[in-house]
């Protein structure tokens, strides 16, 4: 078994889950608020390829999302392939890297848009901003903003760009995607590993290493280690309470992955190596915001098949790539993003509502 002499116990739903951070241990809702603002976050350069759609909603009962908070982020630059490489996002775009944008593809982008350095737009039809703009470089290509322009005082503005107003001022934009150790998923993956509940329940490091019929673990509330998951057909993990489940190998899955997570509770994916999917089947959970995957290293991410993605992940070391598309309801943060065919993002809004007391998290302007 791999439960520890020092195993630790819980009662009904469990305490919210706690991970590893440089200053100590914090909240893990806590921590995916703050590090999941946005619908997709890149670390690096975003080359993108393939159409992007982005809308918001919410799996917390009661919350109406801002329908305009499904933002995306890049701390590097932003490059869109031409033909059909658009971008529609129902939310802003901030884009921190000093070359800024150059982009091939239609943009419509929701809320504002903040770029670091130039914005060039190379597409035939105009792109619209239906927000203030700020543009740190100079401006080119057909734009039309519904706002305020706000543009650095020496850079160059182009004829075809038409706005509200215009402001001449200094434009900064941090960096968006919180990319730094916030989370230390390594200690937190060690952590779980000498200390877990894994004998309590029965459960053995290698129960889900080599399954070749249909699985259903249940997790309790606690903390719990499995050396690995390999699955050649559907694998279901249905969660009764407060979870955490650390992986230090791979995660690779053949047939879906369904997460089923009771009302009121959650559950930590923790993951040391790969996390790759193929298939047809769904991966991930029908409430998105109670099922965050926290991955330890340069993975990678791979969602093949084009699947139907749940879940809040947080991999500022991986790339992460969807080589057919996909549909997602959740938001990623990922060293970088990739698809190779249309892709749609619904931001799960309620990821923003803490389980921990802590300060309030606001939608992306």
């Amino acid at each position: 078994m791999g439960g520890a002499p020092g195993s630790v116990t819980c009662t009904a739903h469990g305490d919210p889950q706690r991970l590893v951070t440089p200053s100590g241990t914090a909240c893990a809702s806590n921590l995916a608020a703050r590090t999941h603002r946005f619908a997709l976050c890149s670390c690096g350069d975003w080359n993108l390829t393939a159409p992007l759609f982005t809308d918001a909603s919410s799996s917390r009962p009661g919350m109406v999302a801002d329908p305009n908070s499904a933002a995306l982020g890049t701390n590097g630059n932003l490059t869109t392939a031409s033909g059909a490489a658009d971008i529609w996002a129902r939310g802003s775009l901030y884009v921190a890297g000093a070359k800024g944008i150059v982009s091939h593809g239609h943009l419509d982008v929701g809320g504002s848009l903040r770029v670091g350095g130039s914005l060039v737009l190379l597409a035939q039809r105009a792109s619209n901003v239906w927000a203030d703009a700020y543009a740190g470089g100079d401006v080119f290509g057909a734009l039309f903003v519904n706002g305020t322009l706000h543009q650095s005082p020496t850079a160059v503005l182009g004829p075809g760009t038409t706005a509200e107003a215009t402001v001449r001022e200094p434009v900064v934009v941090a960096p968006p995607c919180d990319c730094g150790p916030t989370v230390d998923v390594s200690a937190s993956v060690a952590s779980a590993m000498a200390t877990n509940d894994n004998a309590t329940v029965g459960l053995s490091l290698d129960r889900l290493a080599n399954l070749t019929t249909a699985t259903t673990l249940e997790l309790p509330c606690g903390v719990f280690v499995l050396s690995s998951i390999a699955a050649e057909t559907p694998l279901t993990l249905a969660v009764h309470g407060r979870a955490l489940l650390a992986v230090p190998g791979d995660v690779v899955v053949r047939g879906g992955l369904t997460v089923s997570i009771d009302p009121g509770v959650s559950l930590d994916l923790l993951v040391g190596g790969a996390l790759m999917t193929m298939g047809a089947g769904p991966v991930g959970s029908t409430t998105p915001a109670a099922f965050r995957v926290w991955v330890k290293g340069a993975g990678p991410i791979v969602f093949d098949d084009r699947p139907v993605v749940g879940g809040i992940i947080y991999a500022p070391n991986a790339a992460l790539s969807a080589p057919k598309g996909m549909e997602m309801y959740g938001s990623a943060l990922a060293a970088s993003l990739s698809f190779g065919d249309q892709t749609t993002v619904h931001f799960d809004q309620g990821v923003l509502t803490a389980t921990c007391a802590g300060p309030r998290v606001d939608p992306i302007p």
